[in-house]
């Protein structure tokens, strides 16, 4: 099904643009300064406008019963005029600009399901605004990455937010955009909490499929977060602090046509360890390095903290022209001396592992008239994780392993809007991307030294057609990568395909062919001190090929008043992955070959709002295969990402000053492998048998999470939440090792207990 989809997106776009050029010259036209009359007589509406921008204006009369919102709607489609509703029954009419075209093809679905500030597109669009959002259970602040686990399909199978599984998919196989550069690192705490700060960013776009010709890499989903002017007269403020972090952001109006907003962010866990601290200490830091797989403490003198610093300059050129820079910077670090009783008492070897990125932009955007829009940038990031790890030797010296991993790219973009007509965009670009990646070995003692560098340059344009009639709408377009080192194009066509039934019913078909020169792999389980221990690399169209996706679903959404559901039910299958990026730690946890990942299911979500009350149920069926050269006898098996059931529960209150939420989730155990009890270890190899790969499950995982807010009269804002609640003790991994004295042991690592939380936060 899947190698036919170029061809059937082809006729579909043939089909669709003779639908979208269609005139309807059966159908009579009436002046529109009549057809308002006429409306005014129908509908609670009075109508502001100057006769000279609405003279000699014809247009389709609208249908009978019609909403108001779709009339508007109807009324803004056929004449390119902008409707705006000031007040409850006034209507302002004026010319449509720029922007009021693209909000209208991007139309929304619902608004605030789930919690206020969390809105559906019709065009396959989730949109979450950080500084709109009320309340989620577990969380006291609006974090970023967290929030996006309330959606189904999108989930973790070991509790970080620096490793997030959409559809099945491994955590490299996103997408992160902060303001359109790719973010390589996604996590502080080494993956527990969101490293961007929310009070900046204006919304977050989460594309699952059928996403727009414009982005490029991302096989399993895109995540993009982007900042807006907030037009401030006067200074905004705010700050905050929690058991983990203070932090604090300001927009400031530099004078009518400039303004600045900054944020800064910085722990307090290497001045005051509370008890979340701890509990984030101890969940993060097992079985590592710092504590090791009997729970036994072997470091002192412990010192971990993070910070991040972004900031935004908006400059109006002229009432068209926009300039934009955009910086960020964010750091862990963590310092600790190893100790070794049995060889030294006196002596400590010591360590340290720490991660930053550094991104900065230029975005320049003109509008050139109401139909045509130009935007340019250009950018650079840098990541880099690095480790030292030291231990003391019998003799009382000290060996000391360096690893690192860096991640330098650049690149320009070039995007262009066309609207051809009021219900028609043309949107174009071409962008360069540069990538280099280093990762480097460095031991003293026995010499050692490795240092591997590798760089692609990509070329890609794409072209894409959006469209926007009464009950049909979507986007139908094809990128191009030109991938210069290896001599190679990849021809990606996109596709989202909305139908409108009714007001209440409609239904989508969505498809896309991907591909992304980047991913993630580990070496051992062992190195960046066993915490974070991916290292990103370059394909080389060898041993690492570019990997590819092809994905295709259907999505039926159904609304009324206060009630919502979707089902969407998809087929997604990735090719090219590597073994080295599953993160097996059975038969195959040093093999290095390369295969597919196929994956299938559905997602589910209900939601109901009465009165002041809202509650939603979301669950997701899937189904997660691997087939890996030469492994399992080239058998299809389970992957480590097989969660096959997911669900949660939620119920949130809100009113003018209190809200309360709280949410249970859970889901069906992790896969892994057993120990064959019958012939456990293998003599001559001195190695385990194991059974089937992944053919047993860890036991369900089970949390309940509960969240407060009271807002005061003189904006501030108290919150508490608890985390696991119930306390469960999840199991979130497992796997064996041989011991010192040749005996298998069993290893189960265990998600956060229960972890509280208190916050406060004041704007000014």
């Amino acid at each position: 099904m899947i190698k036919y989809f170029t061809l059937i997106v082809t006729i579909t776009f043939l089909l669709s643009s003779s639908l979208c050029f269609t005139q309807q010259k059966e159908e009579d036209k009436l002046l529109l300064s009549d057809i308002i009359e006429n409306i005014e007589k129908e509908y609670p509406l009075t109508f502001n406008y100057s006769n000279k921008i609405i003279e000699n204006i014809s247009i389709t009369k609208p249908k009978e019963g019609l909403l108001i919102e779709e009339l508007l709607n109807f009324l803004e489609r056929e004449s390119n005029m902008s409707f705006t509703i000031i007040n409850n029954n006034q209507v302002v009419i004026s010319p449509l600009t720029f922007e009021k075209k693209v909000n209208f093809l991007d139309e929304i679905l619902i608004n605030n399901v789930l919690t206020k500030g969390i809105s559906i597109q019709t065009v396959g669009k989730t949109v979450i605004k950080p500084n709109d959002l009320e309340i989620l259970p577990g969380l006291t602040h609006p974090d970023v990455l967290q929030s996006l686990q309330s959606l189904p399909g999108i989930n973790t199978v070991n509790e970080k937010i620096s490793d997030i599984n959409t559809r099945g998919g491994t955590n490299d196989q996103n997408l992160f955009l902060w303001n359109g550069i790719k973010m390589y690192q996604t996590g502080h705490f080494f993956g527990l909490i969101s490293p961007f700060n929310p009070y900046l960013i204006n919304d977050v776009v989460v594309l699952k499929n059928g996403t727009s010709a414009k982005y490029g890499d991302g096989v399993s989903s895109i995540i993009e977060m982007n900042n807006k002017k907030s037009n401030v007269r006067k200074s905004q403020n705010g700050f905050g602090f929690n058991l983990l972090s203070i932090d604090a952001h300001s927009k400031i109006p530099l004078s009518n046509k400039a303004e600045i907003q900054f944020s800064a962010r910085r722990s307090i866990t290497d001045i005051f360890k509370s008890p979340t601290y701890n509990n984030y200490f101890d969940r993060i830091f097992q079985d590592t390095d710092l504590i090791n797989r009997n729970n036994k403490i072997s470091y002192e003198n412990e010192k971990f903290y993070f910070y991040d610093l972004s900031t935004t300059l908006y400059y109006e050129i002229s009432k068209n022209q926009n300039l934009q820079v955009h910086f960020l910077k964010f750091n862990n670090n963590l310092k600790y001396d190893k100790k070794d009783s049995q060889i030294s008492r006196e002596n400590f070897a010591p360590n340290n592992l720490l991660q930053n990125t550094f991104a900065i932009s230029t975005d320049y955007s003109n509008i050139i008239n109401k139909n045509f829009k130009i935007e340019v940038q250009l950018f650079y990031s840098k990541y880099k994780q690095a480790s030292s790890i030291s231990n003391l030797l019998s003799n009382n010296n000290i060996q000391t392993l360096k690893q690192e991993n860096n991640v330098s790219e650049n690149g320009l973009k070039l995007h262009s809007n066309y609207f051809i007509n009021n219900s028609l965009e043309l949107f174009s670009g071409y962008q360069f991307n540069e990538t280099g990646i280093t990762n480097s070995e460095d031991v003293n003692t026995p010499f050692f030294n490795r240092n591997i560098k590798n760089v692609i340059r990509t070329h890609s344009i794409f072209n894409e057609l959006n469209f926007n009639k009464e009950k049909f709408k979507g986007k139908i377009g094809l990128r191009i990568n030109y991938f210069e080192k290896f001599s190679k194009f990849k021809f990606e066509p996109r596709m989202i395909l909305n139908y409108k039934f009714s007001n209440n019913l409609s239904i989508a078909f969505l498809g896309e062919l991907k591909s992304q020169t980047t991913s993630q792999i580990i070496d051992l389980q062992n190195d960046f001190l066993g915490v974070e221990n991916r290292r990103w690399i370059l394909s080389d169209e060898t041993t690492k090929p570019i990997i590819t996706s092809q994905q295709v679903s259907s999505k039926l959404h159904y609304k009324k008043n206060d009630f919502f559901t979707s089902l969407d039910i998809y087929y997604k299958n990735v090719d090219g992955i590597s073994s080295r990026s599953q993160g097996f730690q059975n038969q195959y946890q040093f093999k290095d070959t390369i295969g597919t990942n196929e994956v299938s299911g559905l997602e589910l979500l209900v939601y109901k709002k009465f009165n002041e009350f809202k509650s939603w149920v979301s669950y997701s069926y899937n189904k997660n295969n691997l087939s890996l050269d030469g492994l399992n006898s080239d058998k299809k098996f389970p992957s480590n990402k097989d969660i096959t059931h997911v669900g949660s529960l939620n119920l949130s209150y809100t009113n003018k000053r209190l809200k309360l939420a709280i949410g249970g989730n859970w889901h069906s155990g992790k896969p892994f492998t057993r120990i064959n009890e019958l012939d456990q270890i293998n003599e001559s190899t001195n190695s385990i048998n194991y059974t089937s790969p992944n053919s047993s499950n860890l036991p369900n995982y089970l949390r309940i999470d509960l969240s407060a807010k009271y807002t005061f009269k003189f904006n501030g804002e108290i919150g508490l939440s608890i985390w696991n609640l119930i306390d469960k003790k999840n199991v979130i991994n497992s796997y064996y090792i041989i011991d010192q004295n040749n005996s298998i042991q069993k290893i189960d690592k265990h998600g956060l207990g229960l972890t509280p939380n208190i916050s406060y936060r004041m704007k000014f």
